[in-house]
């Protein structure tokens, strides 16, 4: 009996360093990614500002209400379907 619990514990302990090795790159990863995300979404918010000033505020109306249409339009209380042309 005695035995079998020291192959135990050896086998813990090999199990317990090993987990441990990947602890590190675990906590970097977890630090990191918020930072990652947030560096997204500052990049997408330059590009449609960029997209803004190449194309104009009329161009982004349009586009917008292309967009609008693409999706189904606007339900308003009456169960009418718009189609986002009065947008433009």
């Amino acid at each position: 009996m005695v035995a079998l619990e020291r192959t135990l514990q050896l086998g813990i302990s090999e199990e317990l360093a090993k987990l441990e090795r990947s602890m590190n790159w675990l906590a970097t990863t977890a630090t990191v990614t918020p930072f990652i995300g947030l560096f997204g979404t500052v990049w997408g918010i330059i590009a449609s500002f960029q997209g803004l000033g190449q194309g104009g505020q009329r161009q982004s109306a349009r586009g917008s209400a292309g967009y609008l249409r693409g999706a189904g339009g606007h339900r308003h209380g009456t169960g009418r379907r718009h189609s986002g042309r009065h947008l433009l």
